[in-house]
């Protein structure tokens, strides 16, 4: 829980019932403008606004640092430190914003140096243990959320393997046109020997005729095959270093969520 009631719990100011007039305390306005700021942050606090809560207790901390008298001011400055740690605990909670705890585990050092400066407040120090308990388990639940987030690197084996299977895609598929080539001069020459066959007159000449064919329909048929399975075969390889490729994104890209655990 944060510091609720006064900023300032050590008497501000007194003075002896026979005194003629109180003087005045050269801290007071500083001490009220700090006082109205740190209930402010406690009000944000308690309604969950964080943000709103840390912007009023930092407000309180610079005019706090004004006050002349040093006691008070080096307790209330520890006071606000505590509170502002606490605040930024709990504002991690809803943005998530690992900052937030970077400033907390700052602040919480700080306030170890002060109770070791002015000794413990007797107000917060039932609950500083929590608060450090509630901020080493944050910082270990990012830690765990970052490694997993980033994931563990790509196999440098599956990755030269996409690479190879890539290039021998491109290979195979660059072999369909010269084949392609060949069906196509394979079936031009058996489209001649036809018409060859058709024109001649003599014997000789239609054994020829047939024989050009024959060849020409070879060479197509060869040509056909060896185009439609060097373009099948490059499309298959493609397809499966994409695969790979595909499992390595989604390796170092897996999304995942904070389980937090603390008391609000």
């Amino acid at each position: 829980m944060i510091v609720r009631g006064t900023l300032f719990s050590i008497v501000l100011c007194s003075a002896p019932a026979s005194a003629p007039a109180p003087v005045e305390d050269p801290d007071s306005v500083m001490i009220s403008a700090a006082q109205q700021l740190f209930l402010d942050g406690q009000t944000r606090y308690e309604t969950h606004d964080y943000l709103g809560a840390i912007e009023a207790f930092t407000g309180a901390y610079a005019v706090a640092e004004e006050i002349g008298d040093p006691i008070r001011r080096d307790r209330a400055l520890a006071r606000l430190r505590y509170n502002l740690a606490r605040a930024h605990v709990y504002a991690y909670d809803v943005d998530a914003a690992h900052e937030h705890l970077e400033l907390a585990r700052r602040l919480m050092a700080d306030y170890r140096a002060d109770e070791r400066a002015i000794g413990k407040d007797p107000d917060t120090d039932t609950d500083v243990k929590q608060l450090e308990d509630d901020l080493v388990q944050r910082e270990a639940a990012h830690q765990r959320a970052v490694a997993h987030l980033q994931g563990p690197p790509p196999d440098p084996i599956n990755t030269r393997r996409g690479q190879t299977q890539r290039r021998a895609g491109i290979s195979m598929i660059a072999l369909a046109a010269p084949f392609a080539g060949l069906a196509v001069a394979g079936g031009l020459m058996g489209a001649q020997a036809n018409r060859a066959f058709t024109s001649v007159t003599t014997e000789d000449a239609r054994t020829a005729a047939q024989q050009r064919g024959r060849t020409g329909n070879v060479l197509f048929g060869v040509g056909v095959g060896l185009a439609v399975i060097s373009a099948a075969s490059g499309a298959t390889l493609i397809g499966l270093s994409a695969k790979t490729r595909r499992a390595e994104l989604s390796l170092s890209a897996t999304p995942t969520g904070l389980v937090l655990a603390g008391e609000f």
